[in-house]
This record gives structure tokens, sequence and C-alpha cells, in this order.
């Protein structure tokens, strides 16, 4: 959501918990931006480069994300 926390994924612990994603630079980056979707690449931390996207749904702040290693 517009707060960074988890409302689907695969990783049963994130969804149930409805954890903030927030910390990640992609999901912090999406949630402050006007853009509504980029494609990047970024530092994830640990010297761990990623290759990530967001795209605003439009619709009650969702927001879609999407990451792997780059």
């Amino acid at each position: 959501d517009e707060e960074g926390r988890v409302i689907a994924h695969p990783d049963r612990e994130l969804l149930e918990g409805r954890k903030s994603l927030a910390g990640s630079p992609l999901v912090r980056e999406a949630i402050d931006a006007a853009s509504p979707m980029q494609l990047r690449t970024y530092d994830a931390g640990g010297g761990e480069r990623r290759l990530g996207a967001y795209a605003k749904v439009g619709y009650a702040g969702v927001i879609a994300f999407s990451e792997v290693a780059e």
C-alpha cells in the first residue's frame, strides 16, 4: 500500500504480518515518486545489485513491485 505494507506476496509470513517494506530503496522511491512507474537497478545493500520495477495501480494507494538479482 501507500505506506509500504505488503498486501499481496507469495511469502505467507510477509503477507500475514502486513510487513512494511518501506525500508527498501525501490519501495521508498515508489512511495515518494510523482512518476507512476519506473524500472531501474539499485544497490540493495551488502554489495547486492537488484533490478526492480514498480507501477502505481491508481486504486487505493496500491503499488505493484517486482525485483530480481541483477
